[in-house]
C-alpha cells in the first residue's frame, strides 16, 4: 500500500507466517534522519531467518523503513525488534499507517472512502467482504459502481469479470 504522500507498507505471506514493513516519512523514526538513509536501530536486528529474504527484497525499499513486525503461524502475537523508541506519540508511524487494518469494518470503510474516493461504500459492504459472504452480480455491481465497463452505465462488472482476481486472493466461492 502506498498512500501517494511518501508513506507505504508491504506485507509478505509465506509458509512461515507474515512479514510486514512500513515507512511513515514524517515519523520521528524516519530513515531520512541520516545520510545515507538507514532504519532505526533494532528494527531489523531480530527478524527471524524465515523472513530474512524480505530484508533483501528491492520492492520493499528496506532502507526506507520506520517499523517492521512479523508473526509466524505458531506464534500467539505479532513480534518486533528490541527498539529504544523516541518519546513522541506513534514514533514509528505504525499506528497511523495500520489503523485501517484493525478488523473493524467501520474503520476500514472510513479509510477506503477517503483513500479510494468511494463515497457510496457502506459499512455493510465492507462487512460482506470481511465475513467472506458469497459474491453476487448485484453485490459486485454495487461495490464497483464507479467502474462501468462501457459507455453505457448499465454495463457493470459481474462476478465472472473478477474470476482471476478472486482466484488469486483465494476468496471463497
Amino acid at each position: 500500500m502506498r498512500n501517494g504522500q511518501g508513506d507505504d507498507y508491504f506485507a509478505l505471506f509465506n509458509i512461515h507466517g507474515c512479514f510486514f514493513k512500513g515507512f511513515a516519512h514524517k515519523a520521528p523514526m524516519t530513515s531520512f534522519r541520516s545520510d545515507p538513509n538507514r532504519p532505526w536501530p533494532g528494527v531489523f536486528e531480530t527478524v527471524p531467518n524465515e523472513f530474512a529474504t524480505c530484508l533483501h527484497e528491492p520492492a520493499f525499499s528496506i532502507a526506507d523503513t520506520t517499523f517492521c513486525i512479523w508473526r509466524r503461524y505458531n506464534e500467539a502475537s505479532w513480534q518486533r525488534g528490541v527498539i529504544e523508541f523516541p518519546p513522541e506519540r506513534d514514533p514509528d508511524g505504525s499506528e497511523f499507517l495500520l489503523a485501517a487494518l484493525d478488523g473493524n469494518p467501520g474503520t476500514y470503510r472510513d479509510w477506503a472512502v477517503d483513500y479510494f474516493d468511494k463515497p457510496f461504500l457502506t459499512v455493510e459492504m465492507v462487512r460482506h467482504i470481511y465475513e467472506q459472504r458469497p459474491l453476487t452480480n448485484d453485490f459486485v455491481a454495487a461495490i464497483t459502481q464507479d467502474l462501468a465497463l462501457g459507455a453505457e452505465e448499465s454495463q457493470h462488472l459481474e462476478v465472472a469479470d473478477l474470476d482471476e482476481d478472486i482466484s488469486e486472493i483465494g476468496y471463497p466461492m
